[in-house]
């Protein structure tokens, strides 16, 4: 995976944040890593990322797919 890839794939991320806070429940995040990523169903992708505020980390499932626009989130998910 191309590292400018990854980057607009955490955009996405932040700008659904942006418009979905509740998917973080209201934190303030001050970076999302990408921790891993699997082929999802029907050509998307399910990324294992975690999200950070100063020293407290934040792990989160989001599955994305690529069109024409570049990376949209469709679902994110706090993880355990």
């Amino acid at each position: 995976q191309a590292a400018g890839e990854e980057e607009e794939m955490i955009a996405a991320i932040e700008a659904y944040v942006g418009r979905n806070p509740v998917a973080v429940a209201g934190r303030e995040l001050d970076a999302f890593e990408v921790e891993r990523q699997v082929a999802g169903p029907g050509g998307s992708v399910v990324l294992h990322v975690v999200g950070s505020a100063g020293t407290q980390y934040f792990e989160y499932t989001v599955l994305m797919v690529k069109g024409d626009g570049g990376w949209t989130v469709k679902s994110m998910e706090a993880g355990d």
